[in-house]
């Protein structure tokens, strides 16, 4: 007998009292109605004002004694004190979200007015021809905006915002870009005017196809906003390259670039020339020691093809690990160290 009420106390407690410790956690109002229930239905049938608990509905031809309707009552206070609890945390949380919501919301329309604020100071200052004004304006909204751009779905406020921005980019964007070609090539000119003078034909030429490129780089529409003299300026280039020495030279070119091959690469981990390392272990006393790094960027000349200096650590013969710094050159034929 009293292992059959043992079982029946088992299956209360794993049908009925988990559950409804659970209950609180999903249906906090709920969960201290039936606390309230559960309190007020033993207390009944301990008065006898009823004939039966809950445990005692459960369990149909068995009156539930004293022990089980204390563990209703018992039950019935967790289920409030657990309903207001949760209802309590559940109130703070949504509290805690609806005011960072609200944070946001501010912060982000601080963010709207600033990056308007910004577009509307970039749209006056290319009213008045101040391209890197309203170029550094752009820049900065587009800076204030960003972190709003990767989320998804973008923030509407931000879309729009985002819309003038990028109208008005592709205004300011081929004027800024026109004027830093424009300086760029007027100093490659320059310089290119120089080597001329000094007769180093081959560095002339470099420095005039450099403009010419940087020159096709610039729109007519730009050109006609900054009132620049691309067609002269163009065609003042092109005749300098078909001067007959520049013409030499362009042979020159191509046949030394035929020699010496490609540009080495330079590795963008240690800055160290690719290959360099395995051809200097060939002739090292101790190859595992051998490391380049931090070399220069390769720079073509007119005699020793590509030339470039770097850090080179590595053990002597006497075991003692020493840094030099020599140059060397590279062709197609391999490296060589410059002395």
């Amino acid at each position: 007998m009293e292992k059959k009420k043992l079982i029946r106390l088992v299956l209360v407690v794993c049908l009925v009292v988990l559950p409804l410790c659970a209950l609180p956690f999903m249906y906090p109002r709920l969960a201290s109605f039936l606390g309230v229930i559960l309190i007020l239905l033993p207390i009944l049938a301990l008065t006898g004002k009823i004939k039966n608990s809950a445990v005692g509905l459960l369990t149909p031809g068995h009156r539930p004694g004293t022990g089980l309707r204390i563990l209703e009552i018992v039950v019935g206070i967790v289920l409030i004190v657990a309903g207001i609890t949760a209802s309590s945390w559940k109130v703070q949380r949504q509290m805690a979200v609806d005011k960072q919501a609200q944070a946001d919301a501010v912060k982000r329309a601080s963010v709207v007015l600033e990056c308007r604020a910004r577009i509307e100071s970039a749209r006056t200052a290319l009213e008045k021809s101040s391209y890197d004004q309203a170029e550094e304006n752009l820049g900065q909204a587009w800076h204030r905006m960003y972190p709003y751009i990767k989320l998804s779905p973008v923030p509407p406020e931000i879309a729009s915002v985002r819309e003038a921005y990028e109208r008005l980019t592709a205004e300011v964007a081929p004027i800024t870009k026109a004027q830093a070609n424009w300086k760029e090539a007027q100093k490659a000119i320059a310089e290119g005017d120089g080597s001329l003078k000094e007769r180093k034909f081959l560095e002339a030429r470099t420095f005039f196809v450099t403009a010419q490129d940087l020159l096709k780089g610039i729109g007519a529409p730009a050109a006609k906003t900054l009132g620049l003299s691309l067609s002269r300026t163009a065609g003042a280039v092109e005749s300098k390259l078909k001067l007959p020495a520049l013409e030499k030279a362009r042979i020159e070119r191509e046949a030394l670039t035929y020699a010496c091959g490609d540009k080495p690469e330079r590795s963008q981990w240690d800055g160290e020339i690719v290959g360099l390392g395995s051809h200097l272990k060939e002739f090292a006393h101790d190859p595992s020691s051998i490391d380049v790094s931090d070399c220069s960027e390769p720079v073509m000349s007119d005699k020793r093809c590509w030339i470039f200096r770097c850090k080179v650590r590595g053990k002597n013969a006497f075991g003692a690990l020493i840094l030099t710094t020599p140059m060397y050159a590279k062709s197609r034929f391999g490296f060589s160290e410059i002395k």
